[in-house]
């Protein structure tokens, strides 16, 4: 079904003649669509299963990675491949390559992520501990902003550089931003 475009008329065609020209102008042709073979009898109807895409073959996913060990092992800030090897150089600096297996972890882009989830965290845990606190023992306001001033500090610096590990090694796991062992598609930015 082919639409035809319609034209209207505007009003004030003589005072602007280029809006007057677009609204004349006709709509580009458009481009025919290329089709697998194998995507076109699906489409068809002939063939009832998908055709298979880039992501599915089963040669790009001989090597499963696993999920939730390499998570644990990134929130341990160890390595998400071997489990052994230191992943933080520094507090929350990434090193470039496990010392103990060589998996490259230079490829992650925890960006922030890992503080958004931590404000969040803290944000939902103590907020509600604030308001029993404050509802059952009505302290001073001295004693509540020094206290939870001191318990959001500590809790946010236990939880940063165990979050920004737990989201490298999800990366890792879902081979994601140059984890994909030569996927074209993973290659790393070039800033």
């Amino acid at each position: 079904m082919i639409l035809k475009r319609r034209q209207f008329h505007i009003p004030s065609q003589k005072f602007c003649p280029t809006l007057a020209a677009l609204a004349t102008k006709p709509p580009a042709p458009e481009l025919p669509l290329q089709l697998s073979p194998d995507a076109a009898l699906y489409l068809a109807g002939i063939n009832r299963e998908p055709p298979m895409t880039h992501a599915a073959t089963p040669e790009l996913d001989a090597e499963e990675r696993p999920f939730w060990p390499a998570v644990r092992r990134g929130w341990h800030r160890r390595c998400p491949d071997c489990g052994q090897g230191p992943m933080m150089r520094g507090y929350l600096t990434v090193r470039d390559s496990c010392p103990v297996c060589g998996t490259e972890l230079h490829h992650h882009r925890a960006d922030d992520g890992p503080a958004y989830v931590t404000i969040l965290i803290v944000g939902h845990i103590l907020a509600p501990l604030i308001l029993f606190v404050y509802s059952h023992w009505r302290p001073e306001p001295w004693t509540m902003v020094a206290m939870f001033s001191t318990g959001t500090v500590a809790l946010s610096l236990y939880l940063l550089p165990r979050l920004k590990g737990a989201f490298v090694a999800l990366q890792w796991s879902k081979k994601m931003h140059g984890f994909g062992n030569g996927d074209p598609h993973d290659a790393p930015y070039d800033n």
